[in-house]
């Protein structure tokens, strides 16, 4: 079995996991919304820029589900998570190190007094609002697998080279600690120190594509 087919059934087995241990509805009201937490930058207040929490909030938004922000930042996303229940988004297979990352929702119970449901991951986030929330679905019926490997796929090929030419540009709207810790952690990630992207940056990014048209066609 390759890799990217273990790792997406595991993906699906994620899903299953919350779907089935979760209540059989959304709680989320007006009054007791959806907790949506996100990163903070030196933009506008409200302001979100993080292109993995706009997945979330584009669908929170589509299903008009009451929803919230809270706004943490990145030196604050690994604690304020596992003091909250959160699970880890994913494990190294070599090392063990256990990541948190953003996006992450709280949706409370339904029932009185109930534990809210905790969800990780923005796909699995998807899968479970359409679950729990069947108002205007996002996903069609019999495609949930084969998005679940598309995505892996893009994971896999596709952002390695794309976050290298827009992590220099993230420096700008961050702040205070966050800019040492982003530095750091996405030098140590590419191995290398972030610069403007190159030519070279761009050519090995852009040589993806034509392989991304296919798998979608």
């Amino acid at each position: 079995m390759s890799r990217l087919s273990s790792s997406c059934i595991s993906r699906v087995a994620q899903i299953k996991g919350h779907l089935e241990s979760s209540p059989v509805r959304g709680g989320a009201t007006e009054s007791n919304p959806l907790i949506l937490y996100d990163l903070k930058s030196q933009l506008p207040p409200g302001t979100t820029w993080s292109p993995n929490v706009w997945k979330t909030r584009f669908v929170l938004n589509y299903k008009q589900i009451p929803y919230k922000t809270v706004w943490l930042s990145f030196p604050e996303i690994e604690t304020t998570l596992k003091s909250l229940g959160f699970q880890p988004s994913s494990v190294s297979h070599t090392s063990g190190k256990e990541w948190y990352t953003l996006p992450v929702i709280s949706d409370p119970s339904p029932e009185s007094g109930g534990e809210p449901t905790l969800v990780v991951d923005s796909q699995v986030i998807a899968e479970y609002l359409d679950s729990k929330y069947p108002q205007r679905p996002i996903l069609p019926e019999g495609t949930k697998a084969f998005q679940a490997m598309f995505v892996k796929w893009v994971q896999t090929n596709v952002l390695p080279h794309l976050i290298q030419l827009v992590a220099p540009q993230i420096i700008g709207i961050l702040d205070g600690p966050d800019v040492d810790y982003f530095v750091r952690t996405r030098e140590k990630m590419f191995g290398k120190k972030l610069s403007e992207p190159s030519r070279k940056t761009w050519a090995r990014s852009t040589s993806t594509f034509p392989e991304t048209e296919g798998e979608i066609s």
